[in-house]
């Protein structure tokens, strides 16, 4: 039995390693250049997302897949959303936000 448990265990991991990811990476800024730290950035309809650091970049996995719409949200900012088709392991997307306007 003790021969079979490293066979076991190899077997339980063989489909783990046909599965890859897809990486997503960018900057999110305002229209004026400037970076927004903190901003969402997510796949909808999922729970893949991260936010944006303090110079506005970003980077997250995930599941590999022909299509996404990629939402972007940050206050004072009206929302954005994409539709990304993949082509590469990794798609890089420098996005844009702009301010909202409120009606006092």
């Amino acid at each position: 039995m003790r021969k079979l448990l490293p066979v076991f265990l190899l077997l339980f991991q063989f489909p783990l390693w046909g599965q890859s990811s897809s990486i997503i990476k960018g900057k999110i800024t305002d229209r004026k250049g400037e970076a927004l730290p903190s901003a969402n950035i997510y796949v909808k309809g999922s729970y893949d997302g991260a936010s944006s650091d303090v110079n506005g970049n970003f980077s997250f996995k995930i599941s590999p897949k022909d299509t996404v719409v990629i939402a972007v949200s940050f206050i004072g900012y009206e929302s954005f959303e994409q539709k990304i088709i993949f082509k590469d392991v990794s798609t890089e997307l420098n996005i844009q936000l702009r301010e909202a306007f409120t009606h006092s």
